[in-house]
């Protein structure tokens, strides 16, 4: 009878026990609901407790890059006796310090664009260095350029390739990709296109990608496109939709490339074909697109050489009715588009090989005009070329030229050293250095194309290490085959 009892009382128990706390938990619903305060345990966070320096989204991060696939964020403190990079990782209390034998590139989040490019030009380098500034003066040993980041350099004639005088006059309007870029695809068919640390990918059939890029009425549009096996890819030009529009477009299929316009209300209209010979086969290529909204003209070139130049001849208005930039992948064959950018266009053929890109033992000055002048620049000082020619002096004004290519005759190029670097600028073009630290902000080092440098690290978005390792060569087999 005991153990019965026993039995019992407990199951009572119980239940009131179980009764009580649904009532309390119902009680404290309730008085949540009416507003009714209520006592809150407070749990203390514990002692060694770390707070994150960098919450999301709030501090720009630079990333280091590890040959491989590792990658870290933080922020790039200094590059010391080119052996050790020191690194702080927000989540972490001290700094971090990794060897540089494993370093392939750091990418600068605080990175500065050029503000003023009345007068900038652009100075090509034997070695294949891009370096932009301000030309003071030049006679026969020295180009003296003035610059935002180093200051003036002394460039070593002999080390300069090509001169391109006020280069910069017309902005970009767009460079990609970044993590924030808003590129929209299809509704329905968001899986198909990757992106991806190479850039943007193709994954299946009938897939749009569109952003509103702000076509400038004259533009010039650079698209490095890779493929497999076949290409069909269509970009569509100045749309007014995010899929098929209004809209001019060229379209690649195979080893044709077409040149159509589009409307809403009706299909596709071909207004002009072109063939290039094996173009498949070649598994990339680097396209820039020319526009000239008013008369109605888009000019294709192919890894600088002009192809084709296609002119709307059917309508008297210019079909495009946006100022979208549309990729279109009709097929399952992957096309990667590795890089993208627009400009203004001032509408000037670019400086390509056509431009008499040929060695020469004369200096030679390309004008606006088209025409040119060969001769032995003896200086150049405020703002003229002065060139000796066969039949006298002349005084060439900088604002008339678009190229000055400098006497293959005593070229030299810079040896390679173990610490070099190639720093990326901000606003296109690289520097190699031999450096010896980057520290507070500043790299130092040297080079034979200008002696010591001290230059701004904000000047540039992306500085690659250990350039003559195998493993560069590991990655682009494997970006040529993605």
């Amino acid at each position: 009878m005991n153990k019965y009892y026993l039995f019992f009382s407990l199951i009572l128990l119980s239940t009131e026990l179980f009764s009580n706390i649904v009532e309390s938990a119902m009680v404290i619903e309730e008085n949540v609901e009416v507003g009714i305060k209520t006592d809150v345990i407070s749990v203390p966070k514990p002692v060694d407790h770390l707070k994150s320096e960098n919450p999301k989204n709030t501090i720009d991060k630079d990333e280091m890059l590890f040959f491989g696939e590792d990658r870290i964020q933080g922020e790039f403190l200094a590059y010391k006796d080119s052996k050790s990079f020191h690194w702080k990782h927000f989540d972490v209390k001290d700094s971090i310090v990794f060897s540089s034998k494993n370093i392939q590139t750091v990418k600068c989040s605080k990175y500065k664009t050029l503000s003023d490019k009345n007068n900038i030009s652009k100075i090509y380098l034997t070695n294949g260095d891009q370096i932009i500034g301000k030309i003071v003066s030049m006679n026969e040993d020295i180009l003296q350029i003035e610059t935002w980041y180093a200051g003036v350099l002394k460039i070593n004639r002999p080390m300069i390739k090509n001169i391109f005088p006020n280069s910069n006059k017309k902005d970009t309007v767009y460079s990609g990709f970044s993590p924030e870029d808003d590129w929209m695809q299809s509704a329905g068919r968001t899986n198909k296109w990757k992106k991806t640390s190479k850039g943007y990918i193709s994954k299946g059939n009938s897939g749009y990608l569109s952003r509103n890029v702000d076509l400038p009425d004259n533009s010039r549009i650079d698209i490095d496109l890779s493929w497999k096996n076949q290409i069909y890819m269509t970009i569509y030009l100045y749309n007014d939709s995010h899929s098929r529009g209004n809209a001019y477009s060229i379209e690649i299929s195979g080893d044709y490339v077409n040149f159509n316009y589009h409307s809403r209300n009706s299909s596709r209209n071909r207004v002009d074909q072109h063939y290039i010979s094996n173009f498949y086969r070649r598994g990339k290529a680097k396209l820039t697109l020319l526009t000239n909204k008013s008369e109605r003209k888009v000019m294709l070139l192919l890894d600088g050489n002009l192809v084709k130049s296609y002119k709307d001849s059917m309508n008297k208005e210019f079909m495009g009715k946006g100022r979208n930039l549309t990729f279109y992948n009709p097929n399952s064959y992957p096309v990667l588009i590795k890089s993208l950018k627009v400009q203004e266009w001032d509408g000037q053929m670019p400086n390509v090989k056509s431009m008499g890109g040929k060695a020469s033992k004369n200096d030679v000055i390309f004008l606006a005009n088209k025409d040119k002048i060969s001769g032995s620049v003896l200086k150049i000082a405020e703002g003229t070329i002065l060139l000796k020619s066969e039949f006298a002096n002349l005084s060439v004004p900088m604002d008339r030229v678009i190229k000055l290519q400098l006497s293959s005759d005593n070229k030299a190029l810079a040896r390679r050293n173990a610490d070099d670097i190639k720093a990326t600028f901000s606003h296109g073009g690289k520097i190699t250095i031999d450096v010896e630290k980057i520290i507070d902000g500043m790299i130092f080092g040297k080079s034979e194309n200008f002696g010591l440098i001290e230059c701004k690290l904000e000047a540039f978005k992306q500085l690659d290490f250990n350039l003559y390792d195998d493993r560069w060569l590991e990655k682009e087999k494997d970006e040529e085959s993605f």
